[in-house]
Protein backbone atom coordinates (compact mmCIF):
# COMPACT_ATOMS: atom_id res chain seq x y z
CA UNK A 1 0.00 0.00 0.00
CA UNK A 2 1.50 3.71 -0.83
CA UNK A 3 1.93 5.74 2.45
CA UNK A 4 1.90 9.74 1.97
CA UNK A 5 5.39 11.08 3.71
CA UNK A 6 6.01 14.73 5.09
CA UNK A 7 8.70 15.35 5.80
CA UNK A 8 10.02 18.24 8.16
CA UNK A 9 10.37 20.63 5.81
CA UNK A 10 7.25 19.97 4.53
CA UNK A 11 7.95 18.19 1.06
CA UNK A 12 4.96 15.81 0.35
CA UNK A 13 6.25 11.86 -1.15
CA UNK A 14 4.40 9.41 -2.10
CA UNK A 15 6.10 5.64 -1.09
CA UNK A 16 5.24 2.23 -0.89
CA UNK A 17 5.59 0.59 2.43
CA UNK A 18 7.93 -1.65 1.20
CA UNK A 19 10.56 0.65 1.12
CA UNK A 20 9.12 3.52 4.04
CA UNK A 21 12.46 2.51 6.33
CA UNK A 22 14.46 3.76 3.72
CA UNK A 23 13.05 7.04 3.17
CA UNK A 24 11.47 8.26 6.57
CA UNK A 25 13.93 9.90 8.99
CA UNK A 26 12.39 11.85 12.30
CA UNK A 27 10.53 14.85 12.54
CA UNK A 28 8.40 13.42 9.14
CA UNK A 29 4.54 11.80 9.40
CA UNK A 30 3.28 8.96 7.74
CA UNK A 31 -0.30 8.90 6.30
CA UNK A 32 -2.33 6.36 4.84
CA UNK A 33 -3.74 6.60 1.50
CA UNK A 34 -7.43 6.84 1.57
CA UNK A 35 -9.06 4.23 -1.18
CA UNK A 36 -10.30 5.73 -3.79
CA UNK A 37 -13.79 4.27 -5.04
CA UNK A 38 -14.24 3.85 -8.71
CA UNK A 39 -17.35 5.29 -10.05
CA UNK A 40 -18.50 4.00 -14.01
CA UNK A 41 -19.80 6.49 -15.85
CA UNK A 42 -23.28 6.69 -17.19
CA UNK A 43 -24.70 6.09 -20.29
CA UNK A 44 -25.14 10.22 -20.56
CA UNK A 45 -21.60 10.42 -19.89
CA UNK A 46 -20.51 8.41 -22.21
CA UNK A 47 -22.59 10.26 -24.80
CA UNK A 48 -21.54 13.31 -23.95
CA UNK A 49 -17.80 12.66 -24.16
CA UNK A 50 -18.38 10.62 -27.57
CA UNK A 51 -20.34 13.76 -28.83
CA UNK A 52 -17.31 15.69 -27.53
CA UNK A 53 -14.75 13.63 -29.29
CA UNK A 54 -16.15 13.64 -32.61
CA UNK A 55 -16.58 17.61 -31.92
CA UNK A 56 -12.94 17.99 -31.01
CA UNK A 57 -11.59 15.70 -34.34
CA UNK A 58 -14.44 17.94 -36.17
CA UNK A 59 -12.76 20.87 -35.18
CA UNK A 60 -9.37 19.44 -35.77
CA UNK A 61 -10.02 18.30 -38.93
CA UNK A 62 -10.99 21.89 -39.68
CA UNK A 63 -7.92 23.61 -38.12
CA UNK A 64 -5.29 21.38 -40.18
CA UNK A 65 -6.90 22.37 -43.16
CA UNK A 66 -7.56 25.67 -42.86
CA UNK A 67 -4.75 26.66 -44.74
CA UNK A 68 -6.14 25.73 -48.04
CA UNK A 69 -9.12 28.21 -47.33
CA UNK A 70 -6.32 30.80 -47.08
CA UNK A 71 -4.37 29.71 -50.34
CA UNK A 72 -7.34 29.82 -52.00
CA UNK A 73 -8.06 33.47 -50.70
CA UNK A 74 -4.50 34.69 -51.25
CA UNK A 75 -3.40 32.92 -54.52
CA UNK A 76 -7.11 31.95 -56.10
CA UNK A 77 -5.28 27.59 -56.32
CA UNK A 78 -8.53 25.89 -55.62
CA UNK A 79 -9.05 23.70 -52.65
CA UNK A 80 -9.48 19.88 -53.28
CA UNK A 81 -12.59 18.53 -53.83
CA UNK A 82 -12.03 15.74 -51.19
CA UNK A 83 -10.98 18.43 -48.95
CA UNK A 84 -13.87 20.46 -49.16
CA UNK A 85 -16.18 17.46 -48.75
CA UNK A 86 -14.23 16.59 -45.60
CA UNK A 87 -14.49 20.07 -44.61
CA UNK A 88 -18.55 20.69 -45.09
CA UNK A 89 -19.51 16.95 -43.55
CA UNK A 90 -16.99 18.22 -40.45
CA UNK A 91 -18.74 21.61 -40.31
CA UNK A 92 -22.51 19.96 -40.16
CA UNK A 93 -20.59 17.61 -37.30
CA UNK A 94 -19.62 20.54 -35.46
CA UNK A 95 -23.20 22.31 -36.34
CA UNK A 96 -25.17 19.25 -34.94
CA UNK A 97 -22.89 18.94 -31.67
Amino acid sequence: MTKKVTKADGTVTYVVEAFLDSIVEEGDTVEDMPELERQEPTAEEIANNLVAMENYEARKYLTETDWYVTRKAETGKAIPDDVLTKRQEAREKVEDI
